[in-house]
This record gives structure tokens, sequence and C-alpha cells, in this order.
């Protein structure tokens, strides 16, 4: 029975532990079979040769230096925001949540172009120094450094704080600090002492996946950072597509997998001891009024914030994308319907949105098929190999894109799996992304389904198989939706394991990007631009749908 009582079949979970077990793991051995390899002397040394290195060590160093600094500055963007969200009812509250929530469903390539878009050199932010403060040069020159990789993942992380931390203050009792109010405590001294206490362990947690994020970025690196920084990633890229250096990219993969592991590991023991879930509901909250003018002014000031710094990047992708040379056009979207002589592609870039919808439906599919019985049994279960299961289910979210595209480049590369050149990697790729989140969707829907609805078709002779059919599954169809455009988004923005395993022919639009964005002229930016809209277009009603459809669950206490 899928209710959250009786044990299911162990059988449910032989398809997803296969298939992990031929596409994560096998790739994985592979990695460590090349990491510690003997050399023609017989010894170990290649290993300590890479670890001893001036590029090993610098790019452990930026990894972790971008990392922990990433992550502060997140959360000096992101509390604020949570607390007064939380303390505070005021008009808007539900658009704020709603632009809080869309920047974690963006690609990173869309996120980078956006960037580029407000603050590179060729950026709106420089046109409009130029033409309206009288500038004689634009002053904003982002192209590429650490100040525009910092902005992108505070842009980009900040959703991942305000859905976990907002999402498990939601849950607070409130007694605490309504007496402390009675007593005459001022606000801040509420906030300081009672609320964020109260919050550390969401915080804790949030600021450690934040950190795993940032820590194992690779698209906003390489697109922002330019060649003068490099992170364990970006490293591992550059040694196997730029110098072919196969034991090297393997060693530095191995650094990247243990120190994921550790972190994600950490995650998972906070995350079950307090309940705290990136797939957090913000729906109410303590809702106090605004009294007065000073305060009606400062939450003002907060959405104006709020709104113009996700709304400003995004807005200006937008405005470059249909701004050429003579004006205001559609030229950039019509160049991508054709493919002109000496293209940096093989097929039309028209051709490249085509194959990454069909890479992204199949990936769809993939994760929902093995997804779906990993839920079940997740679900039901009550035997003691929950937890090792649990884990082994969540091992490819430990594991960074870039680490499983060497891996499937090096490991699918002789028979019986001689699968390097073929398109199929593309999307059994993308579902191993997203076939944790497919998972963490679907369990808490499964578990709210009614324990009666089950016990009552079982005395009527329902098999559990006719039990999932015709209760479970209706029951549960929103979610089941939920996680199929989740899994669909996230195979149509994939971009660290796609650019190791993609070919020209079989290119997707977040490697186009990537492409066209690494080609000098306005052109290729200005068709970058466009791309990216397409893209962001996509991922957009795609959030919508979410929204719409995990909204009954959240008010009912399903998701």
């Amino acid at each position: 029975m899928i209710n959250g009582r009786q044990n299911t079949p162990l059988i449910w979970i032989v398809i997803p532990l296969v298939f992990l077990a031929i596409f994560y793991g096998y790739p994985m051995a592979a990695i460590l079979k090349i990491s510690f390899q003997m050399d023609a002397t017989g010894g170990l040394d290649r290993i300590f040769h890479v670890l001893s290195s001036r590029m090993f060590g610098y790019a452990l160093g930026f990894s972790l230096f971008q990392a922990v600094l990433s992550t502060l500055l997140t959360l000096g963007f992101a509390l604020p925001g949570v607390i007064i969200y939380l303390l505070v009812d005021f008009p808007g509250k539900k658009w704020i949540q709603l632009i809080s929530s869309l920047p974690f469903v963006l690609p990173t390539v869309v996120v980078a172009s956006a960037f580029r878009a407000l603050w590179g050199s060729q950026g709106i932010g420089n046109s409009l120094a130029v033409d309206l403060m009288g500038f004689q040069s634009g002053p904003f020159d982002l192209d590429y450094g650490l100040p525009a990789v910092m902005m992108a993942h505070v842009f980009y992380n900040v959703s991942v704080v305000f859905k976990m931390v907002g999402g498990f203050g939601m849950g607070l009792d409130r007694s605490q600090i309504d007496s402390a109010r009675t007593l005459g405590a001022s606000w801040m001294t509420v906030v300081f002492q009672i609320l964020l206490p109260l919050l550390k362990p969401a915080i804790t947690a949030a600021s450690l996946l934040v950190f795993v994020f940032c820590f194992s970025s690779f698209g906003v690196v390489l697109i922002l950072g330019g060649p003068g920084f490099s992170t364990l990633e970006i490293e591992i890229y550059r040694q196997t597509i730029h110098f072919f250096n196969l034991p090297a990219a393997a060693i530095l993969s191995l650094v990247q997998i243990l120190f994921m592991g550790m972190a994600f590991l950490i995650y998972l023991r906070l995350q079950k001891r307090h309940q705290t879930r990136i797939f957090s509901a913000c729906e109410t909250g303590l809702s106090i009024p605004i009294r007065g003018r000073v305060a009606r002014w400062g939450i003002l000031a907060f959405q104006s914030i709020w709104i113009l710094f996700f709304g400003l990047p995004l807005l200006s992708l937008v405005i470059r994308s249909i701004w050429t040379d003579t004006g205001f056009s559609s030229a950039f979207y019509m160049e991508l319907f054709r493919i002109p002589e000496q293209s940096i592609f093989y097929i039309s870039p028209f051709r490249t949105i085509l194959h990454s919808i069909g890479f992204a439906g199949t990936a769809m599919m993939l994760s929902m098929m093995i997804g779906l019985p990993a839920a079940a049994y997740l679900s039901s279960t009550q035997s003691r190999m929950l937890p090792v299961v649990d884990t082994l289910f969540m091992l490819p979210l430990s594991t960074s894109a870039v680490t499983l595209g060497f891996g499937f480049i090096i490991a699918f590369d002789r028979p019986p799996l001689d699968l390097r050149g073929s398109w199929v990697l593309i999307p059994i790729s993308h579902a191993l992304v997203a076939f944790p989140f497919v998972v963490r969707a679907l369990v808490p829907a499964f578990q709210g389904v009614s324990e009666r609805l089950g016990e009552a078709a079982a005395l009527l002779g329902a098999s559990t198989w006719k039990i999932w059919r015709h209760i479970t599954l209706p029951v549960t169809r929103r979610s089941l939706a939920a996680a199929m455009i989740f899994s669909f988004m996230i195979s149509l923005g994939e971009f660290g394991a796609t650019a190791f395993i993609a070919r020209p022919q079989t290119s997707t639009i977040p490697v186009a990007i990537f492409r066209y964005l690494s080609q000098p002229g306005s052109l290729n930016q200005g068709q970058a631009m466009a791309m990216s809209c397409l893209l962001l277009l996509i991922t957009v009603a795609g959030f919508l749908g979410l929204e719409w459809l995990t909204a009954p669950q959240r008010k009912r206490g399903v998701v």
C-alpha cells in the first residue's frame, strides 16, 4: 500500500538502483580508476604531482574563497528580506514571494547572460550612463571578474535562503514573540534574541546548501569569471576539453566528489534533524500590520530594492535581445532561424532549440520512470534500510554536473556501453541530475495520501498495483505534474554535464548560448541574448505552472 504505513515490495526500487548503478556508480568508478592508475614507474607520483601543483592550490583555494564569500553575501542580502517577510503584513507580499522564488529555477547561463546584458561593457547600464548621465564612456566593465560572479551567485541563491528559512519560520510558534512584545521588548530585541535563534537550524542548513551550490558553480564562473579565475569545476573542464589531460581531470574530480560528499552528508543530517526543506512553502506568517509613516516607507524601500535586484537583470536581457546597432529590431531572433556560412554550429540555432526540447522531454520521462518507484518505496516502507536507500537516491545531488559529465565521457567510451558519441547520454545525464529533485518532490505527496483509502481498497481485494493506479496517482496528480515540469526545466537549463558530452550536431540551448557569448561581435552577443530570452520565457512559464500546481497542496499541507 502506498500510504506511508505498510511496506512496499523491494522490487519497487530495482529500476532506480539499476539505473544509478549503471549511470552513476559506473562513471564514478571510472573516475576512481583513472585517479589511482599507476604511472610508468609503478607509483602514484601523478596524484602527488597534481595535488602539489600551483594549478590545484589556486583552483581549490579560489573555489573555497568564492563559495564562502558568495554564501556570506547571500545571507546578508536575503535574511533581512526573510525577516521582514515573516514579521510584517504588507501589500504585494505574494509578489515578493513569487519574485524571490524565480531565480532558483533559472538556468545558470540565463543568469550569466542577464548580468552581462545589464553590467557588461555593451550592457544597458553603460548605455544609460553614456546617454543620460553624460559619461564619455561606459563606467561599468563587468563582462568578467569577481564582482560579476558574486552578484550572479547572490541572485541565484537568495531563493534557497528564502524558501528554506522562510518556510521554516512559517512553522514556528509565535507565542515567544507575542510574550516578548507584551513585556515591552523592542522589535530589534525580538529579531536578534528570539527570531534569529529560532531560525538558526534553517539558516545553518541554507548556508551549507548555498555553499555547496557556489562551490560547484560552473556556468556562472565560466561565463562571468573569465580566464583569470579558476575553480575545481573549471579546471576539470579545461584539463579535459583544452588539454585532454584525463588523469589530472580525474584527480580533480575525485577531490570535488570528496568535498561535495562531506558537505552534502552534513546537510542531510541537518535536514532530517530540523525538517528544513528547500521545497518549503511560505504562505502565512505573523502578519503584523504596518503602522506609521516610517514603517511604510521602509517596506516600500524593501520592495523596491527587492524588485530592482531581481527584475533589472532580466529586463535588461529582454531589452538587449531586441537592441541592435540600428535601433530596436527582431533581427537577433530572426538570425536564430538560419545558419550562415562558417557558423560555429553545424546546425541552425532553431534546430538546437528543437533538440533541447526533445532532450528535456526524454529526460522528463526517464526521471519519472525511476523517480516514481523510488518515491513510492521511500514514502511507504518501514525497513531499516530506508536511510541507506534514501542516501543512495540522493547521491547524484551530492555530485556536481561537471563531474558527472566527465565520468560519462571516460566510462562510456568502449563496448558494451560505447555511448560517448551518442545523443542518448544527454537526456540520461539530465535525468540523473533531476532524479533527486523528483524524489524529494513526490515523497511528501505520497505520504499525504489518506491511509483509509488504501485500507478500504485492500479490504475489497485491490492489489498494490490497483491501489497505486486508481488511488495514489489520481490523488497526487498535481504533484506528479509539478515533478514532471520541474524535471523538464532542469533538463532544459542543464549546462555542466552537457558541456562535456554534447556534440555540435546535438548542441543544447545552454551550450549554444555559451558558444555565442564566447565569440566576439555584436551579432553573436545579440543571438546569445535572444536565445537566453527564449529559454527564460520557457522557464518562467514552467515556474508559473509549478506555482499553480503546488499552491493547493501547500494549503492542505501535502507539500
